[in-house]
């Protein structure tokens, strides 16, 4: 069975990263509720793969509870799939299921009604 890591690009310390994140929670300020994600970081993309794909091959390792951290919600950029490449690496896929579609092969014919 493939498992696939919910990933996250997160805007964090003025750069972006991969994150999947733990779970939302939210905490007041004065009279202000907050909403944070704990978040568990991604290693930065393989920088051989990276160049050699020209960009398009991003293949992070997993570190689970070794990096953590709190950050804002609306600091998260998009929500994407972190899909296993090799050994402790997995690869980012932006818009999973698209393709999956596709190679189902499953045709509907359209009738008026």
């Amino acid at each position: 069975m493939l498992k696939l890591s919910r990933g996250q690009f997160v805007g964090y310390d003025d750069k972006t990263s991969l994150g999947e994140i733990q779970f939302f929670f939210c905490t007041k300020t004065g009279e202000e509720e907050l909403p944070f994600a704990l978040i568990s970081l991604f290693t930065a993309p393989d920088a051989t793969l990276l160049a050699q794909s020209h960009g398009t091959l991003w293949s992070c390792r997993y570190q689970g509870e070794a990096e953590l951290r709190v950050i804002p919600a609306k600091s998260i950029i998009s929500v994407v799939a972190m899909v296993p490449h090799k050994g402790d690496h997995f690869f980012l896929a932006e818009k999973p299921g698209l393709e999956v579609a596709w190679l189902g092969g499953v045709e509907e014919e359209l009738t008026e009604e």
